[in-house]
C-alpha cells in the first residue's frame, strides 16, 4: 500500500518586526546591516533541532528527511512529506520542548519574542494538500 503524502507550501518569508512594528535590522560578520526575515525552511530547521526529533535512530531518520523536502524551496513552492512525517514535524511544531525564537541583546538578554509572527508557518504545516 502507498503511503499518504502530505504537500506543504511554502509562505512568504517574515519580515521581523519588534512589539511596535518597527523592522528589525542584524549587522552580519562583515557589518553589514540587512532586516531580519526568517524563512519556512529556517522555521523547519528550528524544529528538526528540538529534543523530540533526537530520542530515536528512527525519529533522526525521519528529520533527515523532512530536512531535504524543504531544502532550496522557495516561496508558493510545495514540500512533499510522508502522511507520518508530518505529523510529527506538525505536533513538534504546535508544542516545541523549547519554545521559539527570540530577539535578545548583545548580551543574551531577551528583548522579545517573534512567536507570534511565525503563525504563518503554522498555519502552512496545518493546513497541508493531499495533491499538488
Amino acid at each position: 500500500m502507498a503511503t499518504s503524502k502530505r504537500y506543504v507550501k511554502i509562505p512568504n518569508d517574515i519580515k521581523v518586526t519588534d512589539p511596535s512594528g518597527k523592522k528589525v535590522f542584524i549587522q552580519d560578520k562583515d557589518n553589514t546591516t540587512q532586516e531580519l526575515t526568517f524563512s519556512m525552511n529556517q522555521f523547519v530547521q528550528h524544529i528538526l533541532n528540538d529534543d523530540k526529533f533526537t530520542t530515536s535512530g528512527a525519529k533522526i531518520r525521519t528529520s533527515i528527511k523532512i530536512d531535504l523536502a524543504f531544502k532550496d524551496k522557495n516561496v508558493d513552492d510545495y514540500a512533499e512529506l510522508n502522511e507520518d512525517d508530518w505529523k510529527l514535524l506538525q505536533e513538534v511544531a504546535e508544542n516545541p520542548t523549547h519554545g521559539y525564537p527570540s530577539i535578545t541583546d548583545g548580551n543574551g538578554k531577551i528583548l522579545f519574542s517573534i512567536s507570534k509572527q511565525l503563525v504563518p508557518f503554522l498555519d502552512s504545516l496545518e493546513d497541508p494538500v493531499n495533491k499538488i
